[in-house]
């Protein structure tokens, strides 16, 4: 094991009971949202007891604007018309060291043998705002660091949880980097809409947060990296 950090997404969909009920695809939506935010982890999300997924990013620095994104494609992608049921998950990350890691061959089934802290943050953290009826943490291995994320991420739930389908559109394009243009050619209104619309939404705290944690997780990462021995073993890889 080597002291390189990870970031480990663990999440569940919300009332997906009601969902599966109503005869809503949501799986296929599910799917399609993992990939987008995914396509570049090194284990790539995947969905697991139906509901459920987990991925593994080498770049543990953008891991929240990852879980941000998927939660507004969820909410949003699906049908963007308030009259359609809103679906998002609980997503929980979890920074920190892998003890083993799979080779190119993997199987699914390989990752239930994968350990190592960032595993476990992960999924204690998503057990813990299931009780706590909330959508995002995130845990790493310094406690002054989690203080202040927790103060964050209930942030982020707070806003998500009053903006509407449009609005978590907009929001996602706009965190993408898309320009008040962009978006409004692919929402097909004027940019001067897009502009109040997101001025509603307070999405720049959101970007402020993204930004704060990307840059503490980046120091971090460096500081793991220049304490690490030349002679070390490193992480095992199966």
């Amino acid at each position: 094991m080597d002291e390189k950090l990870y970031a480990v997404l663990t999440g569940d969909l919300i009332g997906s009971r009601q969902l599966k009920s109503s005869g809503i695809s949501y799986i296929e939506h599910l799917n399609k949202s993992l990939e987008y935010v995914g396509r570049e982890y090194m284990l790539p999300p995947f969905i697991y007891r139906g509901d459920s997924f987990q991925g593994i990013t080498s770049e543990p620095e953008s891991a929240l604007k990852d879980a941000i994104l998927l939660r507004l494609r969820l909410i949003s992608g699906f049908n963007v018309e308030e009259k359609f049921p809103r679906i998002d998950a609980r997503v929980s990350i979890g920074v920190g060291e892998i003890d083993r890691l799979p080779d190119e061959g993997y199987r699914l089934g390989d990752v239930g043998e994968m350990n190592g802290e960032a595993f476990e943050y992960s999924g204690l953290q998503l057990d813990r705002i299931k009780n706590e009826r909330r959508n995002l943490a995130v845990k790493t291995p310094w406690e002054e660091t989690n203080q202040e994320l927790e103060i964050h991420c209930k942030m982020i739930d707070r806003l998500i949880d009053r903006w509407t389908k449009k609005k978590c559109e907009a929001v996602m394009y706009r965190l993408e980097g898309r320009t008040l243009k962009e978006i409004g050619e692919m929402l097909n209104i004027d940019g001067s809409a897009v502009h109040y619309r997101l001025a509603q939404t307070d999405y720049e705290i959101v970007e402020l947060i993204i930004q704060r944690y990307s840059d503490v997780i980046r120091n971090k990462a460096e500081m793991c990296g220049s304490n690490e021995s030349d002679e070390g073993p490193g992480v095992q890889v199966e």
